[in-house]
């Protein structure tokens, strides 16, 4: 971004700032009055404003749609994780623009928002599909369009967030859904001798997440002093496995691995052994623990189909395979208690844990006085 001065006449001065923007040259021209000094401090403002991403261009001119596309490429596509920017991404292109996209930023208002989420519970939905947006959807388009706006009020292009004053739609809190003692157990007895029936167990003795699992690498794993540290996650990007580190700082972490599986994560490392025997040059070697055929990286939507596969010949009903973390942390919590939970789940904080996992802790918090009680009671003449 280069800026000059120009002298218009005795008194009065010529502004202008040149740029490149998606290949093409954009200039903007101001006029500033008195003393050359002036329009100097013109030019450094303006500089100074371009450089904090507020652009030349008048706000009253600027709509929604021009918003949320620079938003998209230079604030949230350098900043956040390539998972949660496709995220944003399809959020926006799918269902703000094509509804609000034409109106100027500067004449957004609450009600039209609120109309925006209206329409979306009511229907149709942008893809074709039949039904309409869940609330969840709408709340998840809420936050995506308040994060996006708070940054025109930090780049002056709007006085206020205009997204602080919509009301959302209220969300029930789902139930957590785990399985029974018994069914986990009928489960890892009905997978026995499947290629990944290591990644089965060690979802349920540990309760790493299915992203956690897929990018697990052996040199994260030590099975003679039975941990392995949690570095990575594979995902799903557009359909294209991808490695990615943690969301955050409590999901770098190390867990203990319990002898037996240990036991199974030895046998499942001779197995790949002999797989990559059978392969020889085909094998793709990237130190995943856990992979599909002749080494390639398992897709995580490969897997949730696999493991629905599973379920139906274990006879089991419809669990996710993100319930199989539901399902150790209802196990872990009663004898582990909350904030070690917390740690071995990777959670950013405890009240996460608490927040999802509450109705256990209640559970134990009554087993637990039950035993004070029943410890401190006075018995009475025999």
């Amino acid at each position: 971004m280069k800026g000059h001065i120009r002298r218009r006449s005795k008194d009065s001065w010529s502004v202008v700032l040149s740029w490149r923007e998606g290949g093409r040259f954009k200039q903007k021209w101001f006029t500033a009055h008195g003393p050359k000094r002036e329009a100097q401090k013109l030019l450094a403002q303006k500089v100074a404003d371009f450089n904090a991403g507020i652009r030349a261009e008048e706000p009253a001119r600027l709509t929604v749609a021009e918003f949320l596309t620079r938003w998209l490429g230079e604030v949230a596509k350098p900043n956040v994780r390539p998972t949660t920017f496709a995220s944003y991404e399809t959020t926006i292109r799918n269902h703000v623009i094509p509804e609000i996209g034409p109106v100027a930023l500067v004449r957004l208002t609450p009600a039209r928002i609120q109309k925006l989420y209206a329409d979306k519970l009511a229907g149709p939905r942008a893809d074709g599909k039949p039904g309409h947006l869940s609330r969840l959807s709408v709340r998840y388009i809420h936050s995506v369009l308040r994060i996006a706006l708070g940054q025109a009020v930090k780049w002056n292009l709007v006085s206020r967030n205009v997204l602080d004053l919509v009301t959302t739609p209220k969300v029930e809190p789902k139930a957590v859904a785990a399985m029974k003692v018994e069914q986990a157990r009928r489960f890892l007895d009905s997978t026995q001798g499947d290629r990944l029936y290591a990644l089965y167990y060690l979802a349920l003795v540990t309760g790493l997440r299915r992203g956690e699992l897929l990018g697990l690498r052996w040199q994260d794993v030590d099975l003679d002093l039975a941990f392995l540290r949690v570095t990575q996650s594979l995902v799903d990007l557009q359909g294209h496995p991808t490695l990615q580190p943690p969301k955050t700082a409590k999901g770098r972490r190390v867990i203990e691995l319990p002898a037996e599986a240990v036991e199974v994560l030895k046998e499942h490392r001779a197995s790949q052994a002999k797989e990559k025997v059978f392969w020889d040059v085909e094998y793709q070697e990237n130190g995943l623990v856990f992979t599909g055929l002749a080494g390639r990286p398992t897709s995580p939507r490969y897997l949730d189909e696999r493991f629905k596969l599973q379920l139906a010949r274990a006879g089991l009903p419809g669990f996710r395979f993100h319930d199989l973390r539901h399902t150790f942390a209802t196990m872990v919590i009663p004898t582990a208690g909350l904030k070690l939970a917390s740690a071995i789940l990777g959670h950013e904080n405890i009240s996460t844990t608490a927040n999802i996992y509450g109705h256990v802790l209640a559970g134990a918090t009554r087993q637990a006085i039950s035993e004070v009680v029943k410890g401190i009671t006075p018995k009475g003449d025999d």
